[in-house]
């Protein structure tokens, strides 16, 4: 939907609580103006629905989502199945603001290593 617009600097609401496969996929992929994220608060998830989401966003450093539910073990594929490459290529380091997250650390790389995660 907004993939390569390299002078986007504010994302619209991602107002949708239960995802489709793929929905958002690609969808801010190569914004590289866009900084931060718009909340990502969806909690019914769907295969590939934050597939490379903000690949190529080289500015974005700062990400706020519902994500617990992407760490647990109610995901049967994976967290890859679900955000395969959704922060490829933004900012070397950032923040990653989430709900709070048990026993969770990133063995996968889904966040970038010079990232911080906080809980809210």
């Amino acid at each position: 939907m907004f993939s390569s617009c390299t002078n986007l600097i504010g994302a619209p609401k991602l107002p949708a609580t239960t995802l489709s496969r793929y929905c958002y996929s690609w969808m801010f992929a190569n914004c590289t103006s866009l900084t931060e994220s718009p909340v990502l608060d969806a909690r019914g998830l769907a295969y590939g629905c934050y597939e490379e989401l903000f690949s190529g966003c080289s500015s974005l450093n700062n990400v706020t989502c519902f994500v617990h539910y992407f760490f647990t073990d109610n995901m049967a594929e994976g967290h890859h199945a679900y955000m395969y490459k959704w922060l490829d290529g933004v900012a070397t380091n950032g923040t990653l603001t989430v709900d709070v997250l048990e026993d969770w650390t990133d063995n996968d790389g889904c966040v970038p290593a010079g990232w911080t995660i906080v809980e809210k």
